[in-house]
């Protein structure tokens, strides 16, 4: 920690509980990287210096960052109180909500979504099996919890209805994934593109039934988010600095149809959403205040207050 005789005094100030110590430590190393270049404390910098640390080292969601925020605030507000050199209150003027991170790493809408796909992947018609890849991140905007995508197959897309069921519930399709998804209900081989080949050849794809299916006969999440996280690492510069993993893009597509809705009168509740993502967790609750139903509330304010950013953040 950059200043660790303040940094220890505020945290002691600030806390007896030893988890709430700990995560204070992790954040002011975190802040410490920053700290070291200035070569001065964070109390002091100015509101541009700040808003870049800002947006490295917070959350890009809302229940993440504001906790961090708050830590960041009283710290401030103990140093101004106890007069550490250069002290100044930039950090209550700083735009709190990282819109501009939201931007690079969430989507606003499907043609969003399609022209980061196009400037990651191979384009649809080379039937690469970057078609895989394109349709893992159709399913997440789609609103499919990422444990059940090995469990599309082509029978369980409705192109009639623009739908697609999966393990008894069902989500919506959007035109422009249509041609992904038809290609990878039909193909059952893929170009092979290689740099020490003089032209490409065809592979045979794997065995099965799932949609999500490429060339290797083991399908395991870990292994698509290993070539994805490499495939958007070596697009960073072409996406213009995004970058987008099944979380976020599943978070982008929840809330383009809650602002659907909005746009057609509807009311925005994100009870339900709070409701399943609680399903088969355990959480501590005390009979009293701290129950499944106010853990659940909580969530769904979050959510509201993560949706109003996602709309700033696109000026939607």
């Amino acid at each position: 920690m950059f200043n660790a005789d303040a940094k220890r005094k505020f945290i002691d100030y600030y806390t007896d509980k030893k988890s709430t110590k700990e995560y204070c430590i992790t954040l002011f190393e975190a802040t410490g990287e920053y700290e070291e270049k200035w070569g001065a404390d964070l109390c002091s910098r100015s509101v541009e210096e700040l808003e870049t640390m800002a947006e490295d080292i917070m959350g890009l969601r809302y229940w993440d960052r504001n906790p961090r925020i708050f830590v960041l605030n009283d710290y401030t507000r103990w140093c101004l109180d106890n007069d550490v050199p250069g002290a100044n209150d930039n950090f209550f003027k700083i735009n709190p909500e990282n819109t501009e991170k939201m931007r690079r790493l969430m989507v606003a809408n499907p043609v969003h979504l399609e022209w980061y796909l196009n400037k990651i992947f191979d384009p649809v018609s080379e039937e690469t099996v970057d078609i895989v890849y394109r349709c893992y991140f159709w399913l997440a905007f789609f609103g499919l919890p990422e444990e059940d995508v090995f469990d599309v197959t082509a029978k369980s897309l409705d192109l009639k209805t623009a739908s697609i069921i999966v393990n008894g519930r069902t989500y919506p399709i959007y035109r422009e994934a249509l041609p992904a998804l038809k290609k990878a209900s039909k193909l059952k081989e893929f170009v092979f593109k290689h740099p020490n080949y003089k032209s490409d050849i065809k592979k045979k794809r794997a065995s099965g039934t799932s949609l999500i299916r490429g060339m290797n006969e083991t399908l395991q999440l870990q292994s698509f988010r290993v070539i994805i996280s490499r495939k958007t690492k070596d697009g960073l510069e072409a996406a213009e600095g995004a970058k987008l993993t099944y979380q976020r893009t599943w978070v982008s597509g929840m809330y383009y149809r809650a602002f659907q809705k909005e746009q057609i009168g509807l009311e925005v509740d994100f009870h339900d959403l709070a409701k399943r993502q609680m399903e088969g967790k355990d959480y501590k609750v005390d009979g009293k205040t701290n129950t499944r139903r106010a853990i659940m509330l909580k969530k769904a304010n979050n959510f509201k207050s993560d949706y109003g950013n996602w709309k700033k953040a696109f000026r939607i």
